[in-house]
């Protein structure tokens, strides 16, 4: 079996107010960045149908970015792990074979591949 490293995590909240509070000063971790994840990769990889704002927390070398979903309570959600793996491609053929739904959306300049699991778990792949 491949080696997989964990590259960061996601959590989703309400508003940035409430993430700073609790990712910034409840655990101490430093907002590193915000950006807008586009509606089209939104949709493809989330299945949210609106532009999502995304900020990153880190804290020893670790990232985890925290997504603003004002309606969350529903079945779509960007919440997810970030995998690295030795091979995107085989790892996705291996995923689809076991019944899990592959999704790709480019963002920026990159293609970004995500397995959402029958029970409902969201995975980013990177390429190690």
């Amino acid at each position: 079996m491949s080696r997989l490293t964990l590259d960061h995590a996601s959590c989703v909240y309400r508003s940035a107010e409430m993430a700073h509070r609790i990712l910034g000063q409840c655990l101490g971790m430093t907002h590193l960045r915000s950006f807008t994840l586009a509606p089209q990769a939104a949709g493809a990889l989330f299945r949210l149908d609106r532009p999502v704002e995304v900020m990153a927390f880190g804290a020893d070398r670790r990232l985890l970015e925290a997504f603003i979903v004002p309606e969350h309570g529903g079945s779509a959600s960007p919440a997810h792990a970030c995998i690295i793996v030795e091979n995107v491609a085989a790892t996705l053929d291996r995923c689809r074979v076991n019944g899990a739904e592959v999704r790709t959306a480019t963002v920026g300049e990159h293609e970004v591949f995500f397995v959402a699991d029958p029970d409902g778990n969201l995975y980013e792949l990177k390429q190690g």
